[in-house]
């Protein structure tokens, strides 16, 4: 059974439960999905209302669930990386890291299409899975249907940050 720890989401053990790495990814990335969708909802009012609080919204919550991503400890992205194989860790390393080279150019001022929270969260993820690269715990083959959701999940949430850095630099101006 889940537990539940209020603004944190659910610690599960699933690992004596016989369920398969599959299924433990696949639902580890519901969390993130869920955070996604609520941060497009709240970028989609920033727009129709045009009020600051959901564009903080959107940006924190995409940025939290990026952080989430993370393939270490407890948090979701390591659930998810045990169905995804040595190669597919690495190209999500590998986007992480290009996203990262492609922010970094735009440097610390908030200005430009993405700004500074969203380069160094992409730095740290993909960092996170070069290092899940060299442990030894991949399946024998790796899920192609977590890995597109995993890699899909990295880049909307980076493109949601993206689109709302600059716009945050202009409400604290």
């Amino acid at each position: 059974m889940p537990i539940f720890l209020p603004g944190f989401g659910a610690y599960v053990r699933w690992y004596g439960a016989g369920v398969p790495l599959v299924d433990i990814a696949g639902i580890a990335l519901a969390g993130p999905l869920y955070g996604l969708t609520v941060a497009l909802a709240s970028f989609a009012l920033l727009w129709a209302t045009h009020m600051p609080i959901f564009l903080v919204l959107a940006h924190l919550g995409a940025f939290w669930n990026l952080f989430n991503l993370l393939p270490v400890m407890w948090l979701d992205g390591a659930h998810a990386t045990f169905a995804l194989s040595r190669l597919q860790r690495g190209m999500i390393a590998a986007t992480c890291l290009l996203f990262f080279g492609m922010t970094a150019s735009v440097g610390n001022t908030g200005s430009g299409l993405i700004g500074p929270n969203t380069q160094w969260m992409f730095l740290i993820v993909g960092l996170g899975m070069v290092w899940r690269c060299f442990t030894h715990d991949e399946p024998e083959k790796g899920d192609t249907r977590i890995f597109a959701y995993f890699q899909s999940l990295v880049i909307v949430l980076g493109l949601v940050m993206s689109y709302t850095a600059p716009l945050m630099a202009q409400v604290h101006r």
